[in-house]
């Protein structure tokens, strides 16, 4: 309600006692108030202009020596709410921890979210979670960093409707923060947002431009290795690139995703296959970092066919279908860590 008032001078309507916000959250500030609501207080005083002096009010033996332990009841979300109000105070913060905290998506995208901490912040918290961090960076002068914080606030948190039932956007608080935060940084004008211009500098001797999206452009025969892509506008540009050629010596790859596959009998992994039992086929996938629409791809090997076809065996799966030389296993949404896919396999003689 006090962001509301706050929010609604700025815009031009009339507030009857611009004050009133910030004496009701100093005077709702007592020592007896419980720890998540005193420093949301806090952070709305001090993002207000009015900085502490005394960190009394504050849990800092459990902020230095965070993450979670049980000396430091505190989760990701309030060690940032006081990371934020200690650096709008001028006081000493760590910004080395934040660091630390951070994730990634595989497309390279930042976010903080909860890794191994005891208590920490829900799913649907992430969004919120990020744009303090993204604030931090800022105004601790780390522009260098903020483009892919960038990418993932700009994304809509796409692991939103896999962990946040009945939610594929962003709600209207959240849009509005956006707005309000990251909006300023990456328009750089005052709110002008100039049209997209897309060049290709010295492609085959020349330089293409794009001035209409959405375009698709298909270029045929020999590419240079390396393509320059520059974009005159300060907000991003989104760019899907793909090639496609015959390769018939391909090298394992393990860019991303590490998948390794056995035989599983009788709950035993097996090099040879016994007629009189039921076979698994299972894929123990190793995830380097957090990955969105992901197909995965598990062969059906020669002599084999399937037995009962399963759906929805394992929770990251959202789509499974059964090919003849192939399962073809589609997942919205994947973790950073460990995954086993499986199906259930027949020897054919």
């Amino acid at each position: 309600m006090c962001n509301a008032l706050d929010w609604a001078k700025q815009a031009g309507y009339a507030v009857p006692d611009d004050t009133a916000p910030v004496r009701f959250m100093r005077a709702s500030l007592t020592p007896t108030l419980n720890l998540k609501n005193k420093v949301e207080i806090m952070e709305y005083l001090t993002e207000k202009g009015y900085p502490i002096q005394d960190t009394s009010w504050l849990p800092m033996d459990a902020y230095r020596t965070y993450p979670y332990t049980a000396s430091t009841p505190i989760d990701i979300s309030t060690y940032l709410s006081i990371t934020r109000i200690l650096q709008l105070s001028g006081l000493a913060y760590d910004l080395a921890t934040v660091e630390k905290m951070k994730r990634h998506t595989i497309l390279g995208a930042t976010y903080w979210d909860h890794d191994g901490v005891a208590n920490a912040t829900v799913a649907s918290q992430r969004y919120q979670t990020t744009l303090k961090a993204y604030k931090i960076y800022r105004d601790a002068g780390k522009t260098d960093a903020l483009s892919s914080i960038q990418q993932f606030l700009l994304g809509d948190d796409p692991f939103y409707p896999k962990q946040r039932e009945g939610y594929e956007r962003m709600n209207t608080y959240e849009k509005s923060m956006f707005i309000q935060t990251v909006l300023p940084d990456i328009t750089k004008k005052e709110g002008v947002m100039d049209a997209a211009k897309v060049s290709i500098p010295n492609f085959r001797e020349d330089t293409l431009h794009f001035t209409q999206f959405p375009v698709t452009t298909i270029f045929d025969g020999n590419l240079p290795q390396m393509m320059d892509v520059h974009t005159q506008r300060e907000l991003p540009v989104f760019i899907s690139a793909s090639q496609q050629w015959w390769d018939e010596n391909p090298p394992p790859a393990s860019s991303g995703f590490t998948i390794k596959t056995q035989f599983v009998q009788a709950g035993k992994t097996v090099e040879y296959l016994s007629t009189s039992l039921p076979a698994i086929l299972q894929a123990t996938i190793t995830v380097d970092a957090d990955a969105q629409y992901a197909l995965i791809e598990l062969p059906v090997p020669a002599g084999c066919s399937y037995g009962t076809k399963v759906f929805g065996e394992s929770s990251v799966e959202t789509h499974r279908e059964y090919l003849r030389d192939r399962v073809a296993i589609f997942c919205d949404y994947i973790e950073k860590g460990l995954i086993i896919l499986r199906y259930l396999s027949n020897l054919v003689l």
